[in-house]
Formats: C-alpha cells, structure tokens, sequence
C-alpha cells in the first residue's frame, strides 16, 4: 500500500446532498461547517437539518431536536475540529475545548438493542444530548487511541479536510485520491510539462 490507497468508502447524506470520507463520525461531523473552517456550505443550519445528520449517522429516525439544540451542536463541532488538527498538526490541545467534549461525553449515550434479526438497533428515543455523546466519546476515543497519530489533513492545495489514514504505512496524504489526489497529480504533471 501507499499514499496514494484509496480513501474509505464516501458514506452519502442524501437529505444533505454531501458525501463524507473522513473515516470517522465525528471528523464528518466537523466537515458539516461552514466556510469559516473548510471550503463547504453550512450544512447544519436548524433543527431539522440536525435531526437529518444526527438520524444518519446513528441510523434511526426519532432523533427530534429544536432551535436550541443547533447552537450546543455547534459548539461541539467546534471543539471536535480544534482537537483533531491540533492532533493533526501536532499542537497542544486547547483546555476549553477538551472541556467542551468531556462535558458532551458525559450525557448518556443511546440505548443498543436486539433487533428481530439479531441486528443491533438503538433506542427510537434518541435525544440530541445521547447522540452527540456518541460523537464526543468518538473523538475522544479517536484521538486517545492508536489512530490519533493517523489523523490528517489534506495534503491538496485549498483543502482542509481532517481524515484518519487507516494504510498499512500511514503515508496516505489526500482526503480522496479521486477528487484531491487526481487534482495534486494534474498539477504536478502540468508544472512539469511546462518546463
């Protein structure tokens, strides 16, 4: 394998029309923000587009959030990305920001059940406060564990995508081979081309 093994499968949000390939929920959950970070549109404007990605990424419908609920969801978006390219990058993490995410862990996650297939299936009453637990305790478990070292930023001009590089020699450098790798490998060969 090499830099240039291709990404993890983009998981698609169709409600929200994007594609995530970060590897991680909580690093897709960071790509939702707008442009103050990354070269995207704001995804989670209000309730409903919350209760959209929040439903998708746990898999159940009955998450129901309100007007309230999308100021706290971004500030624990915030915090997510800030720890994850400060682990990235190598830089300290910030006090208020481990904070932030320790005091979203804390609330208690949904509840797992069996499903009539043996499935596992969680609870339909999943509350904004459980289901971003989950994405707080998943960058907590992310950065802490043996793939917080393998958290990268996209390596392409313009892009700032945080993704976790899962190949066997941890060199991979683009978020996506087929959209920033290709573009990378364009440009290489037209500065050569030129010389």
């Amino acid at each position: 394998m090499s830099g240039t093994d291709p990404a993890p499968p983009r998981r698609m949000v169709p409600a929200l029309g994007k594609r995530f390939r970060s590897g991680r929920p909580c690093l897709d959950f960071a790509h939702t923000a707008g442009p103050r970070e990354l070269a995207e549109p704001e995804l989670i404007l209000d309730a409903a587009s919350l209760q959209r990605w929040l439903g998708h990424v746990l898999g159940v419908d009955g998450v129901r959030a309100l007007a309230g609920d999308v100021a706290r969801a971004h500030r624990l978006r915030t915090a997510i990305l800030r720890v994850a390219r400060a682990r990235a990058t190598g830089a300290g993490l910030d006090a208020e920001d481990i904070q932030t995410i320790n005091n979203f862990a804390d609330a208690a996650t949904p509840v797992p059940q069996l499903g009539v297939y043996g499935t596992l299936e969680l609870s339909p009453r999943v509350t904004v406060a459980a289901a971003l637990s989950v994405l707080a305790r998943d960058v907590i478990d992310l950065v802490t564990g043996p793939l917080g070292s393998r958290i990268r930023v996209c390596a392409a001009e313009g892009c700032a995508f945080l993704f976790v590089d899962a190949s066997r020699p941890g060199t991979r450098r683009w978020c996506s081979m087929q959209r920033c790798g290709n573009l990378a490998k364009v440009r290489t060969h037209r500065g050569t081309q030129g010389r």
